[in-house]
């Protein structure tokens, strides 16, 4: 990530850096792990292997065994290995037959004692790659959620020895400078974990629990509007470049805050737990930080509404409530959270476009999970230092149980980490009482027995409520199936222009089509189990919507022009020119067809049709005689899916989601996808002469 100039916004919310995302080396991650967090007697031997100076056969080898791409780790060679030079090649190489040694071991895993050599991050991070290609390499293949399990666990497990800064209104200055001046830098990603202690007024009922997400909110923001912060703690980690060398830096501050008991009423129950977790509230009253002076002196330079930075927080629904409070200046009083939550959850995104809930995906550990951030961090094995309820300790716990749920879904297998995506954005509060969520069920083998409900003006405000509900809780890739009797009886003509008119012509001569959605996240899941069945047309018609109604409700709740939301559709040239057709309405569609393509690409920029990725595979069964894939029901059957043969629409957008998450279960599924991005087939197949594959 580049130097940031920040552009705050006017009203002082996003602050967008204007840097590219940029990509860390796991081989450089991994050796920077291993080699800065340890204090061994033989360290030089480790430094010596992975910078590259011991005289090894294979250079390659040692990101190979790092990686664990070799059989180190399964024949526990490392953890074998004597301390000595050569044993530690031989370590990670795999040759080693030395047993009962756990030097190298501690230091992969993290038990190892640290050096202070800064006064927030104890240990020196920095590595050298002997092999340049392979450290190119490296940098551009990292990804924040394909960290390797072992930087992430070594994070993990030395993040609880970053020294914790207590601010006061006496050193602010001083303790928010070494965090502005790392800002300053050029970073490769940050990650940032935070937590807040804060106390309700009188007037809030600490004991209410709301059952949906409208009374959840509502709660929420009378809870944050009418409390105050006592407590905030950050913890950073920033992976850093320095000469071509990368590092991690880790930093921590528990900024406390000026709050008089005295000054208003304040719930009795939360002064007392305050108090009885040691918060000394007679000092915050003499000595705390103005939180304007917060804003002001740190949070207004911070790199808001930037995707290369990972937020995370632990049941943090009040937490982001206090801080997007804070972001508008600080200021009592005069900051408040929107009315509705449709508008908190925008602002949620525009600020902190990545997030994380470790309570959310607490699930991930334990099924069911509802726990605390000690049940967390005791299921994953991450140790606590210091008291719980002081913000600086628990964001510290906060961050070290974040990496180290990567580096169990990143060990697992099977490309496990895709089920953080699921789950990116989720507030714990609101997804426990989210029925999306709670209702839904995976698509599995299931194209049948599936609720399926007809909007009609009559339900269509609820249904409205329902959907609007889909895309910010991650139930963003869309099928899609389009009935247009018309289209389908139509003559094809041989070039894209004059296929394009003779579309458009039957396209004006019908005025009714239906369409049929099913919204899924990215682990399977079919959001309330159901899909929805939409009757369209443009003149006045019992049980159906005019084409602005449909075209609304798409908009309003973020399905269309949106990047992270891809639409999913089979043979979808004809359907899909049916919907652009209803969102232009009453306008024509575009009288040429690169113009069509532009429109289209416009209201979908994430459209994949699953009959063009299958024809990247070589490998999935052709059919005999024609040379082609066939069909949908073709196209499941070469996947091994188990379906009944059923040629409804329902049936139909099920099975081609189901094809979809089955291709994307490929480890070459995204360059495979990448590769026909906003590229729709009109019917068959390659040699069908008039139903080809358009070229968009």
């Amino acid at each position: 990530m580049g130097v940031h100039p920040f552009a705050k916004a006017a009203n002082g919310f996003v602050m967008q850096a204007d840097a590219p995302d940029a990509k860390l080396a796991d081989v450089q991650a991994v050796a920077d792990a291993i080699h800065g967090n340890t204090k061994l007697a033989n360290i030089q031997a480790v430094a010596d292997v992975i910078h590259g100076n011991a005289k090894l056969a294979d250079v390659q080898a040692v990101p190979d065994a790092i990686h664990g791409n070799t059989k180190v780790f399964d024949i526990q060679a490392v953890a074998d290995a004597k301390p000595d030079v050569q044993a530690v090649p031989g370590a990670i190489h795999g040759n080693t037959k030395d047993a009962d040694n756990s030097v190298v071991a501690d230091a992969i895993q993290g038990n190892t004692k640290l050096t202070d050599v800064h006064p927030f991050m104890e240990g020196d991070c920095s590595i050298k790659l002997a092999d340049a290609q392979v450290r190119n390499k490296a940098v551009d293949g990292f990804d924040a959620t394909n960290m390797s399990p072992l930087v992430a666990r070594c994070l993990a497990h030395h993040l609880a020895k970053v020294s914790v800064q207590r601010v006061w209104q006496g050193n602010y200055p001083e303790m928010f400078k070494p965090v502005l001046d790392a800002f300053g830098q050029p970073h490769r990603r940050i990650y940032i974990a935070f937590d807040f202690e804060f106390a309700a007024d009188a007037f809030t009922n600490m004991h209410c629990w709301p059952g949906c997400t409208k009374t959840n909110y509502e709660y929420l923001r009378r809870y944050v509007n009418g409390g105050d912060v006592v407590q905030m703690g950050l913890a950073f980690v920033f992976e850093d470049e320095v000469d071509e060398e990368p590092t991690f830096t880790a930093m921590a501050l528990e900024i406390n805050f000026d709050f008089t008991v005295e000054l208003r009423k304040y719930n009795g129950e939360a002064i007392s737990f305050l108090s009885e977790q040691g918060h000394d509230l007679t000092e915050h009253r003499d000595r705390g930080v103005v939180p304007h002076f917060v804003y002001t002196g740190l949070l207004s330079h911070l790199p808001f509404g930037n995707s290369s930075v990972t937020w995370i927080a632990y049941h943090g629904d009040y937490d982001f409530g206090f801080f997007l409070r804070l972001l508008q200046g600080g200021c009592r009083g005069s900051s408040h959270l929107p009315l509705e939550l449709p508008t908190f959850l925008h602002q949620l995104r525009l600020n902190f476009p990545r997030l994380y809930d470790i309570r959310v995906l607490g699930q991930l550990v334990q099924h069911g999970f509802r726990g605390s951030l000690t049940a967390i961090a005791d299921l994953l094995g991450v140790n606590r230092f210091g008291r719980g309820h002081h913000a600086g300790v628990d964001a510290l716990l906060t961050l070290s149980c974040f990496f180290q749920i990567v580096s169990c879904l990143s060990a697992s297998g099977d490309h496990q980490l895709h089920r953080l995506d699921s789950r990116q954005g989720l507030l714990a509060g609101i997804a426990q009482v989210n029925k999306a969520i709670k209702d839904a069920r995976h698509i599995g083998d299931r194209t049948s027995n599936i609720d399926v409900i007809k909007v009609q003006a009559g339900n269509l405000d609820e249904e409205a409520q329902r959907i609007q509900e889909l895309v910010p809780s991650n139930f963003n890739i869309i099928g899609v199936e389009v009935m247009h009797p018309q289209l389908g009886n139509r003559s094809y003509a041989i070039g894209a222009q004059q296929n394009y008119e003779s579309m458009k012509t039957y396209l004006k001569d019908a005025d009714s089509f239906e369409i049929v959605i099913a919204f899924v996240n990215s682990e399977g899941m079919l959001a309330y189990d159901c899909v929805w069945k939409f009757c369209i047309s443009s003149t006045p018609r019992s049980g159906c919507l005019h084409p602005r109604q449909f075209t609304r409700l798409m908009a309003s709740c973020g399905a269309t022009s949106n990047p992270n939301v891809s639409w999913v559709t089979f043979h979808g040239a004809h359907g899909i020119a049916s919907l652009i057709s209803s969102f232009s309405a009453p306008q024509d569609l575009p009288s040429d067809w690169p113009s069509y393509v532009e429109q289209r690409r416009a209201y979908f920029p994430g459209m994949y049709d699953v009959a063009l990725i299958v024809h990247r595979y070589p490998d999935i069964g052709i059919l005999p005689t024609t040379g082609c894939k066939g069909g949908l029901f073709d196209v499941a059957r070469a996947l091994d899916l188990n379906f009944i043969k059923d040629d409804n629409p329902v049936t139909r957008v099920l099975l081609t989601l189901r094809c979809y998450m089955r291709l994307a279960d490929r480890g070459d599924f995204p360059d495979k996808q990448s590769a026909v991005q906003g590229q729709l087939m009109e019917n068959c197949c390659w040699n069908c002469p008039a139903k080809r594959m358009e070229h968009a």
